[in-house]
């Protein structure tokens, strides 16, 4: 069984790597659906860092979990995210085949997370621990879905 220490502190690392991912992957595309979806999940990747350091405090401290506000809640649906980010986006969506590159290394980063939060409910008895790391899943299945629904998106429009 993994210890809580290190399960924090390695969920602190995988949340930043895919923070820096995504922040990169944003200025390289030129298609500005894509870059603002890259910023969205660069924003939830920072939202989760903070959750994950204020929860990982607390537990630290021997203290209660921080009480659950909206940044636990079950996120929304991977396609009402893209409809929102795509009513927000300035521009016409073109065709920018560097997606299909920076998909894959996106799609990785999120399988891993959530694979691992997903066992990290499984191994812990504590329900907080368990309800916690299982919303962590949730959400990086969100991001596959999101991603995985911008990927169909860029073939259809490269193939047309």
């Amino acid at each position: 069984m993994t210890s809580l220490p290190e399960a924090f502190k390695t969920a602190l690392e995988m949340e930043q790597r895919g923070h820096d991912y995504y922040v990169g992957s944003a200025t390289r595309l030129k298609d500005p659906v894509l870059a603002s979806v890259m910023e969205a999940l660069a924003s939830d990747e920072f939202q989760h860092l903070n959750l994950i350091r204020r929860y990982y405090e607390a537990l630290e401290r021997t203290e209660h979990w921080p009480a659950p506000t909206a940044e636990t809640e079950a996120p929304a649906s991977a396609r009402a995210r893209i409809d929102e980010i795509m009513q927000s986006s300035v521009g016409a969506t073109a065709p920018d085949d560097s997606y299909l590159e920076i998909y894959q290394h996106a799609h990785d980063l999120e399988l891993s997370a959530r694979d691992y939060y997903r066992a990290l409910g499984e191994e812990n008895d504590d329900p907080a621990l368990v309800k916690f790391f299982h919303f962590l899943a949730a959400v990086e299945q969100t991001h596959l879905d999101m991603l995985g629904m911008v990927l169909s998106a860029t073939r259809e429009a490269l193939e047309s």
